[in-house]
C-alpha cells in the first residue's frame, strides 16, 4: 500500500514538474506558446466561419431579393409598406432611398458585435452573473449622471 502511495506521489510530482517546464520562460518561448494555441484550432475555425458565413449570406439574400422585392426600397413593397404603417403618411420611403450607407453598414456592425460579446460573456460568465454586471453598470451610469447633475447645480447655487 506504501508503495503505490509513493508511485502516485512521484507521478503528481512528475506532472507538475512538465507543468513547470510547459511554462514559458522568455519572450520568444511566449510567442511559440502563443502561436501554438492560435494555429491548434484554427482550421476548424475557419470551417465553421465559412459555414457561417455563407448560411448568413444565403439568409440575407433571400431577405433583400425575395422579401424586399429588390436591392432598393420602393414604394411597391408589399412587405416594407406592412412593416412601415406610416411610411407613406411621412413620407420616410424617401429618406430610406437616401440613406447613408457606410452610417448602416457600421451601425449592423455594432449590433452584430454587441450580440456576439453578450453570446461570449454569457457563455463565459453565466447568465445570472452577465444580468446582474448589466444591472449594476445601469445602476452605476444613473448614480453617475445624477451626481454630475448635482455638482452642477451645486455649483451654479453656490458660484452666483
Amino acid at each position: 500500500m506504501m508503495k503505490a502511495d509513493k508511485n502516485f506521489d512521484a507521478s503528481k510530482q512528475e506532472s507538475k514538474q512538465k507543468k513547470q517546464d510547459k511554462i514559458p520562460m522568455t519572450l520568444f518561448q511566449l510567442m511559440i506558446f502563443m502561436i501554438k494555441n492560435f494555429t491548434k484550432g484554427f482550421f476548424v475555425k475557419l470551417i465553421i466561419a465559412s459555414v457561417a458565413c455563407l448560411i448568413v449570406l444565403s439568409i440575407h439574400t433571400y431577405l433583400m431579393v425575395v422579401i424586399n422585392e429588390g436591392f432598393r426600397i420602393y414604394d411597391d413593397s408589399k412587405v416594407l409598406k406592412y412593416i412601415l404603417v406610416s411610411a407613406e403618411k411621412w413620407r420616410m420611403i424617401d429618406c430610406f432611398r437616401n440613406l447613408d450607407y457606410i452610417g448602416v453598414m457600421l451601425f449592423w456592425i455594432l449590433i452584430s458585435m454587441v450580440f456576439w460579446g453578450s453570446i461570449a460573456q454569457i457563455k463565459g460568465v453565466g447568465f445570472k452573473v452577465f444580468f446582474k454586471r448589466i444591472i449594476s453598470n445601469i445602476i452605476n451610469l444613473f448614480s453617475e449622471i445624477f451626481e454630475r447633475i448635482l455638482l452642477s447645480i451645486s455649483f451654479f447655487i453656490f458660484h452666483l
